[in-house]
């Protein structure tokens, strides 16, 4: 019964993590731009939320449906303007076609960063009220705990998935200039990145703020 409800809830945690939006965008951008820790541990904050809310739903607290709905507004404010100010930021930023190493304390605000951000966002409220209207109430915290740790399994690996194929696509690219002196990628086309996944996001903000 709770290997069940683990792998359940594995794959919640992939349906939840696997559509490409936002957040994928961003993670997807922070892998060829910081390395693949980055993305990793970028991936780990959202992998994080997503089990903090499955854990809130798993456990059947029917209390909890109205208090996500009472300040699902303003956390989609805020998730709003921190993507449109990341999104500004991506795409002021000056091109490099090499990434940049990032450790310790940074590597701890990637994780934070997308850990705030994801918490914001609207669509893991809404599969939390989805998951509370769908699973029976339980007293069973087990259950509920264990339901949550799929979730984050889940989102893990394919946040893993996703960072390994960034990763593997660079090293790629590296191998093809192999023997040239031009860079990687042209700085050219990297500043065009940069400005197209900010616009990206910067229109996935207006639609969160719009939502």
């Amino acid at each position: 019964m709770l290997s069940l409800s683990y792998f359940k809830g594995c794959a919640i945690g992939l349906a939840a993590a696997a559509p490409i939006g936002g957040i994928s965008i961003l993670c997807i951008r922070r892998t060829f731009a910081e390395g693949w820790w980055c993305g990793v541990v970028s991936g780990l904050g959202v992998a994080t939320a997503d089990g903090f809310y499955s854990l809130i739903a798993g456990m059947g607290a029917a209390s909890i449906a109205p208090f996500l709905e009472q300040y699902q507004n303003g956390l989609r404010i805020l998730a709003g303007i921190l993507l449109c100010a990341i999104a500004c930021k991506i795409a002021l930023t000056l091109p490099t076609s090499q990434p940049t190493s990032v450790q310790g304390k940074q590597l701890l605000n990637r994780y934070g960063s997308m850990l705030a951000l994801t918490l914001a966002d609207p669509v893991p409220i809404f599969l939390a009220i989805v998951i509370l209207s769908g699973i029976k109430s339980t007293h069973h915290s087990l259950h509920a705990v264990i339901l949550s740790l799929g979730v984050f399994s889940g989102s893990v690996v394919w946040w893993l998935l996703l960072s390994s194929t960034c990763t593997l696509l660079h090293i790629w690219l590296k191998r093809v200039r192999c023997g040239t002196s031009q860079p990687i990628i042209h700085p050219t086309v990297v500043k065009w990145l940069n400005r197209s996944t900010g616009a990206a996001l910067f229109g996935y903000g207006l639609f969160v703020l719009g939502g």
